[in-house]
This record gives structure tokens, C-alpha cells and sequence, in this order.
């Protein structure tokens, strides 16, 4: 048997690409990734107590969790929660803009929109869980029953009825619940051609129904619908409309929440939104909201170490499983200094400075796993091309790897702040940065290749200080906006670019201070 770093191959044509796969960055497309998701305290905050807003950023893992619960069939798993989830991926925002309650300004005037998706949302699922026998033995749920597979279908998604325009909305309500029904609808004409009836009054007497019959039939069952990839369509074009109606939503899921939790947790509507679209809106109690239903994710150094070393042991099982005479091992004690697990992977112990390679993968991050994920894809990549590779990865395919990595960094971080700030206005202070050409930077030496005035740069600098591409010295470390979110940026002290962003930026680490 030979033995590398305390990582025994009985093979020595075992090379690590031959078990460990490349990763998918995005949750959705890995189908893989219930097998060896981190479970983290944000689960016990989603399904066991009031919190309903889950923030982070783009990467940091909102949509994994989505997913994971989505797959989850044992309600044991969910706290007895069956899990909905909508996803608005290519939602028609334009057709939710019809929705709006011209009596009410800003907010308030989408609230009642978001409603009607909740209640024709559960009110599906729960004529599916009822059955045949019970809905057709109801008369109330005969008409419900109608107008939803009228509205969407049998496999349409549920957010494609806000898709209707007011034509068709009135015509299937007044088919469904028959002309001074159940919801009192009116078959009076206006100008001799259309029915006098308004998006919001028929979504409104819908909803109330609907959620009148919700807690007739309910009974002991529970629900929890999830809202993902809120932020797919956003361009920055059209973000202020977009801004109005995702408040709308959070002031609904408020007010829906508060209702329900009095009801033993019955019902509940849990978001998914990224941090800095959140911080963009405006609304009252938005303070409120976040400090007493909200989480934001954050990930420690440990953690993200154990998320991508469960990866690790998951697809190394896997192998040899299927290979019983071709056995990778990797024994309990890690051979690096700091004890990161991940770093196992490696055939050499650390790299400069005497930390170990996943430390120094952490330190060219964000700290959120697509990062670790993606570095280690083009850790893969560069170990593929490498003629003289070992069985193991190698400090060589690190450092091969950095450049491509850090370009996929710059892409990600234009991908996730352009339709907030504008590509223009990032490529501006990215381009201020390369011009610097220094890691370690004054505001004077910004201000000399700066294009403003001293209080628009020191805004730009707070930018780019609030989303971590730069952080400061505290101590004898350098610190970002993700260790510690309540780090104050002082213009008096040298900025450091993040590493991640180094090569892409192509600059040199500077002077000591």
C-alpha cells in the first residue's frame, strides 16, 4: 500500500478526477447535492421558529437550502411542513405589474397581488391533498377546483396565473363560481363589451374565498411555501418597479405570517432574497422585519471546510463501492496544521505562510461555498491538463488554477451587483483598480488615478468595503465585511483588494505598511 500524506492508495492509477467529480456550481442542476448537504442552525430558524426572510449573497447557498427541503418527503424532516416551492425563474414581472391596487401607493399597492398567489397556491395543493372523493363531494371545492385548472392547468407552474390578462381573469371566475356565486361576482358589462370587474376586486373576492376554505379543510396539515431566485429578472433598467412589488411581497408575507403563526403554524411563507437587494428597498418596518423574522447567511472558515470535505467523503464512499479492488482511503486524522479537512486532497501539507491550501482557498473567497466550489473545479482543470500530475492535487494545480478563478470572481461579483449599481459603474472602479496596480492601497494613491471629487471616492471606497472586494488591517489580520459585518472602514488606513480579485485585476501586493 502506498501512503501519501496519510492518504492510503491501494492503486497507484487511482487519480483523484477518477473519483472526485466536477461540481455544479448552481443548486438547481446538482441532483447530487441531498447526498451531501450541510445541514446548518438555519434549518431549525426556517422550520421551528418565527423566522420567514432568509437573506445572503449571490452564492452563499439560499437556493441549496430550497432545494434541499424541496427534496425532503419525510415531514419528519420539515417539522411536518410540506414544502411548495415557487420558483421565479423567468416570472412575468410585467404581467404582475396589471396586478396593482391604484387605491394605494408604492408597496401596498401589490400587496393584494402576492395574496392571491398564496391563496390560489395553497388552495391547489390542498384540494390535490383532499382528493377526489372529498373535493367532488363539495360544492365550493367543485368551483375552486374549476377555476384552478382553468387558470393553470394540470402542469403549468402556479406562478403562470398571474399571466392573465383582466379579460380572461374575469371570464374563468364568473365560468367557475357562476354569476352571483360563491365570491358574488357581477356579470355587468362595461361600454357593452367587457365585464365591469378590475384585476384587483376579482383577486381579492377569489383570495378570500379561498383562504375561507383554506381553514375549513386544513385541518392538521401544514405548509410551507418557499419564494426563490426573486432576483433572476432584476436589470437595472427596471429595478425601481421591480422594488415597489418585492416590497409589496415582504409587507404580505409580514402580515400573512403574523396571521398564521396565531394559528399553530399552519401556513407559512418563507423568502429567499439576496442581502443587497433587500438593503435597496424601502419600506416601513423594514428594520423590524430583519432584526426580529430574518437570518442572513454567513459561513465560517470550519464550515465551509465541512461542507466541501461531506463532497469529499461522499464520491470517495462512492468509489469504493464500486471499486473494491481499487480502494482510496483517507484516514481520520488530518495531516494539516490547522486540522481542515479539505486540505487532504492536496499532496503536499501547506503552502506560503505555513497554513494549509484550504486556508489559502479561503483567503482568495468570500467566504460562501460557490467560491470553494469553483476554485476547486479549476483546481480540477488544471490537474486534468498537468502531464506530470501525482494521484493527489498539487500546490502547482492551486496556483494554475488562480487566474481562471479569479476572472469567474469578477465575473460573479459584476453578475451580482450590475443590475443594483450598473456594469459601467463597476467596470469604472474596477479599472481604478488595475490602474493603482497595487494589492495594498492610500486613499491618496485612489485619488490620484480617481476620475471624482474626494466624497464620491470615499462613497465608491464604502462600496466596495461593504460587498468585502476590499477589507482593512485589524490587528495582525486583514478583515472583510464577512468576518465581522459591523466592520468600520477608517480612509485613514490602507484598503486591501480582496485575493480573489488579484489576478483578475492584475495587481502586486504593495508595500509593507
Amino acid at each position: 500500500m502506498k501512503t501519501t500524506n496519510n492518504i492510503n492508495i491501494i492503486s497507484n492509477d487511482v487519480d483523484i478526477c477518477e473519483w472526485l467529480p466536477r461540481f455544479d456550481i448552481s443548486a438547481e442542476s446538482d441532483y447530487s447535492l441531498a447526498d451531501y448537504f450541510t445541514k446548518t442552525t438555519y434549518f431549525n430558524e426556517i422550520l421551528k421558529e418565527k423566522t420567514w426572510l432568509v437573506l445572503g449573497r449571490k452564492g452563499s447557498g439560499k437556493t441549496a437550502i430550497v432545494q434541499y427541503l424541496k427534496s425532503r418527503t419525510n415531514l419528519d424532516d420539515t417539522n411536518g411542513y410540506k414544502v411548495i416551492p415557487l420558483d421565479f425563474n423567468s416570472y412575468p414581472w410585467n404581467s404582475h405589474l396589471k396586478y396593482v391596487d391604484k387605491a394605494y401607493a408604492n408597496k401596498s399597492a401589490y400587496e393584494e397581488s402576492w395574496r392571491y398567489l398564496f391563496a390560489v397556491t395553497l388552495m391547489k395543493q390542498l384540494i390535490h391533498d383532499l382528493g377526489d372523493e372529498t373535493v367532488n363531494d363539495d360544492r365550493e371545492l367543485i368551483e375552486a377546483n374549476k377555476f384552478i385548472e382553468k387558470m393553470c392547468g394540470d402542469n403549468a407552474q402556479i406562478t403562470n396565473i398571474m399571466k392573465q390578462d383582466s379579460k380572461r381573469l374575469s371570464s374563468i371566475a364568473l365560468q367557475a363560481f357562476s354569476v352571483g356565486g360563491s365570491i358574488s361576482l357581477t356579470s355587468e358589462k362595461n361600454s357593452g363589451t367587457e365585464y365591469d370587474l378590475s384585476n384587483v376586486s376579482v383577486i381579492t373576492k377569489i383570495s378570500n374565498h379561498f383562504f375561507s376554505l383554506i381553514e375549513q379543510h386544513i385541518g392538521k396539515r401544514k405548509y410551507l411555501i418557499t419564494l426563490d431566485r426573486l432576483d433572476e429578472e432584476w436589470t437595472e433598467e427596471e429595478k425601481e418597479k421591480y422594488k415597489q412589488i418585492l416590497a409589496g411581497l415582504i409587507a404580505e408575507s409580514y402580515s400573512f405570517n403574523n396571521k398564521f403563526n396565531s394559528k399553530k403554524n399552519s401556513i407559512k411563507i418563507c423568502l429567499f432574497l439576496r442581502t443587497e437587494i433587500y438593503n435597496d428597498l424601502s419600506f416601513n418596518d423594514k428594520n423590524k422585519i430583519a432584526e426580529d423574522r430574518a437570518i442572513e447567511i454567513k459561513w465560517s472558515g470550519n464550515a465551509l471546510d465541512e461542507m466541501f470535505f461531506n463532497r469529499i467523503n461522499f464520491f470517495l464512499n462512492k468509489w469504493n463501492e464500486d471499486h473494491p479492488d481499487h480502494l482510496v482511503v483517507i484516514q481520520e486524522k488530518s495531516f494539516a496544521n490547522d486540522n481542515s479537512q479539505s486540505s487532504r486532497i492536496f499532496d503536499q501539507i501547506s503552502v506560503r505562510h505555513k497554513i494549509s491550501i484550504f486556508r489559502q482557498i479561503l483567503r482568495s473567497s468570500f467566504y460562501r461555498p460557490r467560491d470553494i466550489i469553483t476554485y476547486m473545479n479549476k483546481v480540477r482543470d488544471a490537474h486534468r491538463n498537468d502531464v506530470q500530475k501525482s494521484s493527489l492535487y498539487t500546490s502547482k494545480d492551486l496556483r494554475n488554477a488562480n487566474p481562471e478563478y479569479s476572472n469567474s470572481m469578477m465575473n460573479e461579483l459584476k453578475d451580482e451587483f450590475g443590475p443594483l449599481k450598473g456594469r459601467d459603474y463597476l467596470e469604472s472602479l474596477m479599472t481604478t483598480l488595475t490602474t493603482i496596480s497595487k494589492q495594498k492601497f492610500t486613499l491618496g494613491a485612489f485619488l490620484e488615478v480617481y476620475s471624482g471629487n474626494e466624497a464620491d471616492a470615499k462613497d465608491d471606497l464604502r462600496f466596495l468595503f461593504d460587498i468585502s472586494a476590499l477589507g482593512q488591517k485589524v490587528a495582525n489580520n486583514y478583515l472583510y465585511r464577512f468576518d465581522d459585518p459591523h466592520l468600520e472602514i477608517n480612509y485613514g488606513k490602507y484598503f486591501y483588494v480582496n485575493s480573489a480579485l488579484k489576478a483578475s485585476l492584475h495587481l502586486v501586493e504593495g508595500l509593507k505598511e
